[in-house]
């Protein structure tokens, strides 16, 4: 949540009026971003959705094991609904979504806005994956709990 913040606060020192679509893990970091300052706009959709079977303690990304991965997708597909009332409502000028949300594509086409697509993995995460993909380390280990360096990796 933090790049997120610092998104809208850009976007505020910009002029710009912003309003952040948090779940209720989310809510107290917009909230001290209102005590320093910033007029930022919240609204808190309940998170994991009424008909999702992700278990109710789990409230952000945080806190998914493997298991639950696919419970945990499932819950985001169920904000469609919740989102566009909130776009229906609201008319706004602009979308930033989540890479996670790929549904958001539909209703910036929908109301006739842009959409801005977020996407919060650190570069070191990037450089890390790429050099996964091309030196593959980790075929060389066994068990799977076997620790392995990442060539190249300066």
């Amino acid at each position: 949540m933090i790049p997120t913040l610092d998104m809208a606060k850009l976007f505020i020192s910009m002029g710009v009026k912003t309003t952040i679509i948090a779940t209720p893990g989310f809510d107290k970091q917009v909230e001290n971003a209102r005590e320093s300052g910033f007029n930022v706009g919240m609204y808190v959709l309940k998170f994991p959705p009424e008909k999702s079977e992700l278990p109710d303690e789990i409230k952000s990304p945080d806190q998914i094991l493997d298991d639950l991965i696919p419970m945990f997708v499932e819950a985001l597909e169920l904000l469609q609904e919740p989102v566009e009332k909130l776009l229906e409502e609201f008319h706004p000028d602009c979308f930033v979504a989540d890479m996670l949300f790929p549904w958001a594509a539909d209703f910036a086409a929908k109301f006739d806005i842009p959409r801005l697509v977020f996407h919060g993995t650190c570069y070191l995460s990037l450089c890390s994956s790429e050099h996964m993909r091309i030196y593959e380390p980790f075929k060389n280990v066994s068990p799977d709990s076997e620790q392995f360096v990442l060539p190249n990796l300066q």
